[in-house]
This record gives structure tokens, sequence and C-alpha cells, in this order.
């Protein structure tokens, strides 16, 4: 075992072995420490990846819902326009496709007659019932 004098003290030199194992120790020490770097640095990247990415999905939906919302405020306002144009009266009924469009009494698949001029319908047992009141008109006891 050699000796590294200086003026009062004596070190001792490190054997090949025990200088490989602190060699060793050391490298060990900045692997871990680059490792740890590393893994931190991959953290960072994947975390702005998937910002950019929620932020660039965010930033889409919001324009396709502005675009709905514009394309449903439009079809509103075209209905509220084609309403205010036509008629809107409510007791007014449209017979151009019914079959009262050529007469005004029909007759129903049950056997049911409908008469729009007198107001009355006449049951297939014969009982006739004033449309207005919804009461028996012929009614016998």
């Amino acid at each position: 075992m050699a000796a590294i004098g200086s003026k009062s003290k004596y070190f001792r030199v490190l054997s090949a072995r025990e200088n490989l194992e602190a060699w060793r120790a050391k490298r060990k020490v900045m692997r871990e420490d680059f490792e740890a770097r590393q893994a931190e640095a991959n953290a960072a990247l994947s975390s702005a990846i998937i910002n950019r990415i929620d932020a660039g999905g965010t930033r889409a939906a919001n324009l396709a819902l502005a675009r709905i919302q514009a394309e449903t405020k439009a079809k509103q306002e075209a209905a509220a326009r084609k309403a205010a144009q036509e008629d809107n009266d409510p007791t007014r009924v449209d017979l151009k496709d019914s079959q009262f469009s050529t007469n005004s009494v029909g007759t129903l698949d049950s056997g049911t007659s409908i008469n729009l001029n007198s107001g009355q319908i006449t049951l297939s047992n014969g009982v006739t019932i004033d449309i207005k009141t919804g009461a028996r008109v012929n009614y016998t006891a």
C-alpha cells in the first residue's frame, strides 16, 4: 500500500478494485441523474403535446358549436318569416287534400258520416251529435 505524503498527514491511495468501485458508483449516480432529467423532459414534452391536442379539439368543438347555433338561428328566423307571411287562422281548415274537398259531407270507414254544413256527426248506429256542443241532437229515450 502506497501512501502520499503531505506536510503533516498521509493519505492512503485507493487500490485498483476500490478505484473501479468508486468509478462505478460515480457512473451510477450520473446515469440516475441523466435518467431523471430525461424522464422530466419526456413528461414536459408529453404534457405539451397533450395540451396542444386538447386545445385543438376544444377549438374545433367550439367552431362546430358556433356553426350549428348559427344554422339553428337562421332556420328559426326563416320559419318565423314564413309564419308571418302565411295565414295562421287556427279556425280555418284546409280541406284541399281531405275527403271534404269536393263535398261537405264525408263518410268514414266505420259508417260514421260528418256533415260540415249542418255541423253534425251521425254515428253508424244512427245517433246524431252536434259538432260544437257535443250533445246528442236526436235523443230519444
